[in-house]
């Protein structure tokens, strides 16, 4: 599965303008920081009907919690689900150690 829309911001720090756009339609000179909600629904959907997850690498820049929602939302599906799942890669074990999920 590929992104729907995404979170993208002037500057990758806390309070920066954003918006909410499809992957085809990032501005110039904009950076993508995070997945959009309806992204966030479609990889909610599919996840909840599979039985093995990997997971590898937040999915936006979760150290600045404005850009942190795709991330703490799939790791709260994988937290509730009845499948098996593997989590690693860069820091993403540190990411559901965070949230607690």
């Amino acid at each position: 599965m590929l992104p729907l829309d995404l979170i993208v911001a002037q500057k990758l720090e806390a309070g920066s303008v954003t918006r909410i756009v499809s992957v085809n339609q990032v501005p110039e000179g904009w950076m993508i920081a995070d997945i959009g909600p309806k992204t966030i629904e479609a990889f909610s959907k599919t996840i909840n009907g599979c039985k093995t997850v990997f997971w590898k690498r937040a999915l936006g820049v979760f150290e600045i919690p404005q850009f942190a929602e795709g991330t703490r939302s799939l790791a709260k599906v994988l937290g509730n689900l009845k499948a098996t799942t593997v989590i690693g890669g860069g820091s993403t074990a540190r990411v559901v150690g965070r949230n607690g999920d």
